[in-house]
């Protein structure tokens, strides 16, 4: 079932973005607990203004979409912007998925945004996730790099 997060979800979803550091190629950054709890913290307040949805099934929190609405620095348009969009390996592929990213979608256009900008980040099933996202309609924007020290 796709819901809006609630705040009594807090350590559900703090588990399971920990189990995400751990899989993806985050996990060659230090993770900081207190940092990380106090984000979910802020994106579950009440009146936040921030998008949260989640997949719940088998009686845990399975999948988490958080989102926000700002604008580009040279422009006064909105646009949605992901911060997260996690799904546990065993709920991949289902239309829960996407189901969250229309959600998303939804929230974005009701706000008044000019467009929705998703990002593939993980490191994990990056070219899967792109031709999805490409057949639901989204364009390939260019590529995020990373160079370690």
């Amino acid at each position: 079932m796709i819901r809006e997060a609630q705040p009594s979800d807090r350590g559900l979803i703090f588990d399971l973005l920990m189990r995400m550091h751990t899989e993806t190629m985050f996990s060659v950054f230090d993770v900081s607990e207190a940092r990380l709890r106090e984000a979910v913290y802020d994106f579950l307040l009440p009146d936040s203004g921030l998008f949260t949805c989640v997949i719940e099934a088998d009686g845990a929190i399975q999948g988490v979409f958080f989102g926000h609405i700002g604008s580009m620095w040279f422009s006064d348009d909105l646009c949605g912007f992901d911060d997260v969009w996690y799904v546990s390996p065993e709920y991949r592929g289902t239309i829960e998925s996407v189901r969250m990213l229309r959600r998303f979608e939804w929230w974005c256009k009701d706000s008044g945004c000019k467009a929705a900008l998703v990002g593939v980040s993980s490191g994990v099933m990056v070219d899967r996730t792109s031709a999805i996202l490409e057949r639901l309609g989204y364009g390939r924007l260019g590529g995020l790099f990373r160079r370690d020290f």
